[in-house]
Formats: C-alpha cells, sequence, structure tokens
C-alpha cells in the first residue's frame, strides 16, 4: 500500500507467481484509504488474477464499510474475505481485556450488510478477540447463526489465529504468559463442534468453504 500503483501491482504479480493463492489488505495501512490509487489498483488486479483478497480492519470495520461497498461494486470479480468477524469486539487485542472490551454493534451491522454482495466471505476466525467468554465462546453462537443466515454456510470459513491462540492473546502484558482463552491448535478446531451446527455448516466451516475458495 505504500507503493506507487503500477509498482504495487508488479508485487502483487510476483506472489501470484510464486504460487500465493490469497492475498490480506491490513485495512489501515492503506494512506487515502482503500479507494485510493493504489487500493484499487490492488484490488482489482488482485481480482484479475483470481486472488481473494482478505481485508483485516483491526480497530474494527465500521468506517470502511463504505470503501468496502464501493469495491465490491466496481470490482465485483474480486473474491473480499473480512477477517476475524469484522473485529466487532473493540479493542481488539484478544481475551486478556474482559470486561474492559466491548461489542462494536455499528461494526456487527456493516459486517452483516456486506452480504448482500455474493463475492464477500467472512472469516469465523480470531474467536479469543471476539467473545467475551472463555471457550468454548459460547457467546459467539448467536453471531454465526446470524452470519449462517445471512451469508449461508458455503460463504463462512474457520481459523485458528495460530499461533495467538497458543497463548490466548495478542499482545499479552509484561509478565503475562498466558489468558483463560489459550488453547492448543487442536482444541481450538474442536470449538466450533461444541456450538450447535448442523453437519452441513460445519462442514463448510471447517474446510469445505477454504478449499473451495483457495483450490486446495
Amino acid at each position: 500500500p505504500t507503493l506507487p500503483p503500477a509498482e504495487a501491482v508488479a508485487e502483487l504479480e510476483a506472489l501470484k507467481a510464486a504460487g500465493f493463492v490469497g492475498v490480506r489488505f491490513n485495512a489501515g495501512a492503506f494512506e487515502g484509504g482503500l479507494t485510493s490509487e493504489v487500493g484499487k489498483a490492488l484490488y482489482k488486479r488482485a481480482g484479475e488474477l483470481s486472488l481473494p483478497v482478505g481485508v483485516m480492519a483491526f480497530k474494527g470495520l465500521t468506517s470502511f464499510v463504505p470503501s468496502l461497498e464501493q469495491l465490491c461494486k466496481e470490482y465485483p470479480e474480486t473474491t473480499l474475505i473480512i477477517d476475524h468477524l469484522g473485529f466487532f469486539r473493540q479493542p481488539a487485542i484478544g481475551g486478556q481485556l474482559g470486561d474492559k472490551a466491548s461489542n462494536d454493534e455499528a461494526a456487527w451491522q456493516g459486517l452483516l450488510s456486506l452480504a448482500k454482495y455474493p463475492q464477500v466471505y467472512v472469516k469465523v476466525s480470531a474467536l479469543f478477540r471476539s467473545s467475551g467468554e472463555a471457550p468454548p465462546f459460547n457467546d459467539l453462537q448467536p453471531r454465526v447463526g446470524a452470519l449462517l443466515k445471512a451469508y449461508g454456510s458455503e460463504r463462512l470459513m474457520w481459523g485458528s489465529d495460530y499461533p495467538f491462540v497458543l497463548p490466548g492473546g495478542f499482545p499479552l502484558p509484561e509478565g503475562v504468559t498466558s489468558t483463560p482463552a489459550a488453547l492448543s491448535y487442536a482444541d481450538a478446531a474442536k470449538v466450533t463442534s461444541q456450538w450447535e451446527l448442523d453437519e452441513a455448516a460445519l462442514s463448510a466451516l471447517m474446510g469445505g468453504t477454504a478449499a473451495r475458495l483457495f483450490g486446495f
């Protein structure tokens, strides 16, 4: 995002040539926003290269929704993936905050609103960042239910946020090595099976969607 558009696109093409099957944009790293000249150039070219674009809005999705809608309308051939449930829980540093974090319902509604674009997907990921509870993060079940209704299971995919899932947060305060949200990768992958999901939704969430989207 810091390069001139032509140079940025060349870097993207080099990633494709090296075998990458997707890229991720840090939404806050684009001077001038996601719809800046370089933002549009990268997003458009990613679609032409069949590279899904993940968007990480670490400070929350709310302020980026208008730009994402614009990109979806102008470049519908580009697949968009919203990372980490849109970071609707803020601050997003992880499970060590407890009651010091709160839910940004505007960000959540923004995430649901993007479902009208069929090329938009959502990563049900970094659950320790989005939940106000310890594993198995049961407070997220209604949220995932709403996503299933809006997007369908075929546009949702799980992600662990490895390796940060291991201590249950990142960054951690000095002297703290883990939080109540700490999980091994294997245990993290079992969390969704403890929710009330049917077999088809669980299969899509835990690999089917990602396999189809990334050509695995």
